[in-house]
């Protein structure tokens, strides 16, 4: 996410969307459907479970074997918990307007909370 100068108020906008290739909620949400407990989609991504942690860090989404999948394996993680994640690490000062599809409660919360600290 773009972090304005402090020396002068700036307008700040990101964007949190999908657009061509995907479903929205799926760019949002990294489920399979637009249902809030749909299951997530499989990356295709597998290997040691280091492994797996220290290439993609950025995925929290993830499970240690499972008799279909007996490597660690990655799941899609959506823009919405890869930016509630972002925020909670990175505390930034504000975050200016962001434009999502889809935002949860979580990123909602987060986002008013970083503008108004």
């Amino acid at each position: 996410m773009a972090q304005p100068s402090a020396a002068k108020p700036t307008l700040v906008c990101n964007f949190l969307s999908g657009s061509y290739g995907s479903f929205p909620y799926f760019v949002a949400s990294g489920h399979s459907s637009p249902g809030t407990n749909a299951p997530r989609l499989w990356t295709g991504l597998a290997g040691s479970k280091s492994g797996m942690a220290s290439k993609y860090p950025d995925f929290e989404h993830r499970t240690y074997g499972t008799k279909k999948l007996p490597q660690a394996s990655i799941w899609f993680t959506g823009t919405n918990d890869l930016s509630v994640q972002w925020l909670r690490n990175n505390h930034p000062k504000y975050t200016g307007i962001i434009f999502a599809d889809f935002p949860g409660k979580d990123l909602i919360g987060e986002i008013i909370d970083a503008n108004f600290r």
